[in-house]
Order: structure tokens, then sequence, then C-alpha cells
């Protein structure tokens, strides 16, 4: 497992984060990205999604689905770009672009322990979900 993560914006932490996952995707690797800039997400665009995808980590932060269906095989798209080796894989959890979603999260705040408990999830079942088959 491996976590990106900066303080700082603007130093292009999405373009290095779904550089660095769809080269390992392309030599094989089964990569998961959760997309946890809540306040300001953005790398689904960069693997091809566009801002009205629906079930967002944001999503299951709030309870209204499990961690599973927030995810969203990412595979094909990066296909574009790079030979996604046999076996590799790249599955994204994005944080919704939804303006009304972004200020409920900054008004409303969430429980970082349900966070926590998704990525343990997440990790549990080796990213085998319905929407993101492995």
């Amino acid at each position: 497992m491996v976590c990106v993560h900066c303080f700082r914006g603007g130093i292009r932490i999405h373009n290095n984060t779904s550089n660095t996952a769809a080269n390992l995707a392309a030599m094989g690797a089964r990569v998961g990205v959760i997309d946890t800039d809540i306040q300001s997400p953005g790398i689904h665009v960069l693997l091809g999604f566009d801002e009205t995808l629906d079930n967002t980590l944001n999503d299951f932060l709030w309870g209204t689905i499990p961690i599973q269906q927030a995810g969203h095989d990412a595979t094909n798209r990066v296909r574009e770009s790079v030979t996604v080796a046999e076996g590799g894989a790249l599955h994204l959890v994005p944080s919704s672009m939804k303006a009304g979603d972004i200020a409920r999260v900054l008004r409303e705040g969430y429980d970082v322990g349900t966070l926590n408990d998704g990525f343990r999830d997440l990790r549990r079942r080796g990213g085998r979900t319905r929407t993101c088959p492995a």
C-alpha cells in the first residue's frame, strides 16, 4: 500500500498520483486510488471521468452506500495512453466534484473513523467489488 499526501496545493499531486497509478497498472499491478482531496477533487478528470460521477467517497462517508459501490473501473480509460499488462487494473474511488457535496463536507465534516474503516474494508476485500471487478 502506498499513500500519497501533500499539505500544500498546487504541486500537481493529482497528476503525479494518476501517472504513478497508470504506470503501476501497466506493469501488471492491481491499483486502487482513493481521492481523499474532498475539498478540491480532480484525479477522476485525469483518469477520464467527467464531473457527473455517481457513487463517490462522499456518498460512503454520509452512509448512503458501502465503500465498494463508490469504486469505478478506470483500467480501460488508462489503456488509451498505456498498455496495461495482464493482471493489471486501476480502480478509482473519487470524491464528488459537485459544489453542493463539497460545501456539505466543509460544513458538516465527516467521521475519520468511517474513512479508515472504508480503507480497511477495501484492503481486506482486495478491491473486489460489484462495480470494480478484479
